[in-house]
């Protein structure tokens, strides 16, 4: 078992310029990458992720900040309260002129979904992961509580995660799909396996639709807001930094097109990697190679620091990945 307070400070993702830091190369490098690559997958194959990119290059963090905050990491393992038999129900309140939803002193929103789906990614590969640490498991302890029959799935939670990140409130539209759950429950009880993870989405994307949540439509508008910020943000060190900007644009639609052809690529992608895995808590070239071939050649990578600051990200970065002749 592996520390989590090591994890996280060797280990983070910086929203701004898509980039990956790896500070360390103990048994659990691919767990570590996995974890932050998740972070990338949220900004560019998901319509807050890139929504939230185009408010943040614009200096309109203020319109989304109850989204973005999600809940203070603090306060992440909160959700029972004082009294460990107690259970926080949601609670809509109105903060700084907007809605939020509270579960006790917590805020249900996008930054505690985007940790927790890194979370529940790696749970998924590896069920012991962390399992005595709750800090980025608040959102699983509300799903499961809400919905029992969902205990230990992580795949189902992921994918939960992954789809309240294809709307503008997450928080709201992950409130709308349990309260669905709870009542029908034998109708999606049947669908939380993994052969059943497409018609999965299609069941949760019918609910988010049928309340106007869903913006599968939105994200094409919010990429176009990227590549003229880019510059600003990368540190100017950078050596390729015309390479970077211009590969990042490029994952950022590829992923896009990818997305709307098939809304269950990621959770897909996920069950494909933990089946090829060799030992995802290794640092071995062998699962560095699957590591590639299920995610890099699919989605692309940011810029990447090791501990030793090896970045894998390089002027043929395109052309290694196969994304040349697309081009």
């Amino acid at each position: 078992m592996y520390d989590m307070k090591e994890f996280v400070v060797n280990n983070y993702y910086e929203n701004a310029n898509f980039r990956i830091v790896i500070r360390n190369d103990y048994p659990s490098f691919y767990s570590a990458l996995l974890h932050e690559y998740i972070h990338f997958l949220q900004d560019t194959c998901t319509y807050f992720g890139v929504k939230l990119r185009e408010d943040l290059y614009n200096n309109k963090e203020e319109v989304n900040t109850h989204l973005i905050q999600g809940c203070d990491i603090k306060c992440l393992g909160s959700f029972y309260g004082i009294n460990s038999k107690e259970k926080y129900l949601p609670k809509i309140a109105k903060g700084n002129g907007v809605e939020i939803i509270r579960l006790g002193p917590s805020i249900l929103g996008a930054k505690a979904i985007k940790e927790n789906m890194a979370y529940v990614a790696q749970k998924y590969l590896y069920e012991d992961y962390n399992k005595h640490n709750s800090e980025y498991a608040f959102i699983s302890n509300f799903v499961e509580i809400e919905c029992p029959f969902l205990k230990n799935n992580n795949l189902i939670q992921f994918a939960l995660d992954d789809i309240s990140l294809m709307t503008e409130n997450p928080g709201k539209a992950l409130i709308k799909m349990i309260e669905v759950f709870k009542v029908k429950k034998d109708e999606v009880v049947k669908l939380c396996y993994i052969d059943k993870i497409k018609l999965f989405y299609d069941y949760c994307e019918t609910i988010l639709e049928t309340n106007k949540l869903s913006q599968y439509n939105g994200i094409i508008d919010a990429v176009g807001g990227v590549e003229g910020h880019l510059y600003s943000y990368l540190p100017k060190e950078e050596s390729n930094i015309d390479d970077i900007v211009h590969c990042i644009v490029f994952f950022c639609k590829n992923n896009y097109q990818q997305r709307l052809k098939k809304h269950s690529i990621l959770s897909e992608t996920l069950i494909d990697y933990k089946n090829k895995s060799i030992n995802h808590l290794t640092n071995s070239n062998e699962e560095s190679i699957i590591f590639q071939k299920i995610f890099f050649e699919s989605f692309g990578y940011p810029v990447i620091n090791n501990n030793r600051d090896k970045k894998m990200f390089n002027s043929n970065t395109l052309k290694d990945l196969g994304f040349i002749n697309n081009l």
